[in-house]
């Protein structure tokens, strides 16, 4: 920008481009280098002049140029002011410029000054910061531009990406324009080298152009893989059972069949059953049993295999010494229930454990009333006696089987129900072998014929006398 000259020699400020071609100029001259003059077209169809000192000039206070300054400042700042639909902004700085203007008796020196300006129609490019993904050269990361107006823009504003950086690959942004100077668009991005890649993304609208920085970040992950892990320590008494969780785990994706299998050391006085022995999918949760009767320390290692890859987890197993030996005692049926006058049986069963072969008395205790017997009352080390009660009184009785020999006295009950026997019906009589009713009716119709027969007799006899 410039300050032209007339052929009157007396300065006019230009405000238009210098390529407006504006008629009515005949020369042109530039103010001295203490001024730099700067045109800035940021419209097609509109220059925005900017001028700058280069350092204060107490010297230029009563100039032609601080003449102009303040000419401009007098006449330009009331027309702005209430223009604030136009597209032209305006500053004028001094390092020093007079408070009044250069004509006034009082001068007074003031801090740099900028003039008013009207806000421009712009907007603005923003982008995210997508996640880190793997360095596997096709898992993208994608990245949304977004594009803002400022002061009332709705131009459309095309995006691009004029470079890429090596070992990078982007897809096209989408979509590539923006209309009305807002809205949003995507851009993804994959390698196969780790590291972080920064890419420009520049929008362009006209004269206008702004760009933001996508930033996509690439590491190396570790392949898919899985684990083994088991509760651990273990322990139980010997003769009994003890379970042990395993628990398979799939790492990074791992989707393939693992087989579980289980080896014990020492190898001999512990049983191990693992279920279920496999997964399809890479991961489960699966039980170990063990089983002894040997009592004694041992190590267990359940190895999950899957092709190539192989795991292990080890389950410390403590078998202890059972207690002492000894029998239990049961019935088939703790209750019976029976008629009075009638019997009603169960099964008394005795059950060794902890190696028990001793001799066992068995022994029964009724109530009053009611009567018991056991098949025998000996058993050597386990075995079965039929229990039978009965009673004749109805009633609720509870009969006690006691047995001895082992560590301690065992018993069990048996709960007896004697319902009361219903009343029977009288038989009923007979005669000759008839129900008395039948043979009645028999014999009255005997007599009846017997009586007609003797009355047709007497009358048959009357009537030959006669």
């Amino acid at each position: 920008m410039c300050l032209q000259r007339s052929t009157s020699g007396r300065p006019l400020p230009r405000l238009a481009s210098p390529h407006s071609g504006s008629p009515g100029v005949h020369d042109s001259t530039c103010f001295p280098s203490c001024l730099k003059a700067i045109c800035t077209a940021k419209w097609p169809f509109l220059a925005k002049p900017t001028f700058l000192a280069e350092e204060p000039r107490p010297d230029l206070a009563n100039t032609p140029l601080a003449q102009l300054v303040w000419t401009i400042r007098r006449h330009t700042e009331p027309l702005l002011a209430h223009r604030q639909d136009s597209l032209l902004s305006i500053h004028v700085q001094f390092g020093s410029l007079p408070e009044t203007s250069p004509s006034s008796d009082r001068i007074g020196w003031v801090i740099p000054t900028i003039f008013g300006s009207i806000p421009t129609p712009d907007f603005g490019v923003e982008t995210t910061l997508p996640s880190i993904v793997p360095a596997d050269g096709t898992t993208p990361a994608t990245s949304i531009i977004f594009v803002s107006p400022n002061n009332g823009f709705t131009g459309t504003v095309t995006l691009s990406e004029p470079s890429l950086p090596a070992d990078l690959t982007c897809t096209a942004i989408i979509p590539s324009t923006i209309p009305d100077g807002s809205g949003h668009a995507m851009v993804s991005c994959s390698s196969s080298v780790a590291g972080t890649y920064n890419v420009t993304i520049i929008g362009t609208s006209y004269a206008i152009r702004h760009s933001a920085t996508s930033t996509f970040r690439f590491a190396t992950f570790p392949p898919p893989e899985f684990t083994i892990s088991a509760i651990t320590p273990l322990s139980f008494a010997a003769s009994s059972t003890a379970t042990s969780g395993v628990t398979v785990s799939s790492l990074g994706g791992f989707d393939q069949q693992v087989n579980l299998t289980s080896t014990v050391y020492p190898s001999f006085g512990l049983s191990v059953s693992v279920n279920p022995q496999s997964f399809v999918h890479g991961s489960g949760a699966s039980s170990a049993t063990f089983n002894s009767s040997t009592p004694g320390d041992y190590t267990v290692t359940i190895t999950g295999t899957s092709k190539s890859l192989s795991h292990t987890t080890t389950i410390i197993v403590a078998v202890t010494l059972a207690g002492p030996p000894d029998f239990a005692i049961s019935a088939s049926s703790n209750s019976l229930n029976v008629e009075a006058g009638s019997p009603g049986t169960t099964r008394i069963t005795i059950t060794s454990y902890n190696g028990f072969t001793g001799s066992i008395a068995l022994e029964v205790s009724a109530p009053a009333g009611v009567s018991c017997d056991l098949s025998t009352t000996s058993i050597q080390s386990s075995g079965e006696s039929i229990l039978t009660c009965s009673s004749r009184i109805a009633g609720y009785y509870r009969v006690t089987i006691g047995a001895r020999g082992g560590a301690g006295p065992h018993s069990t009950t048996v709960d007896l129900h004697v319902a009361a026997v219903s009343p029977v019906a009288p038989a009923p009589s007979t005669i000759r072998g008839l129900a008395s009713a039948l043979f009645y009716v028999i014999t009255g119709v005997i007599i009846m014929v017997v009586v007609a027969g003797a009355v047709l007799a007497l009358r048959r006899s009357r009537l030959s006398k006669s």
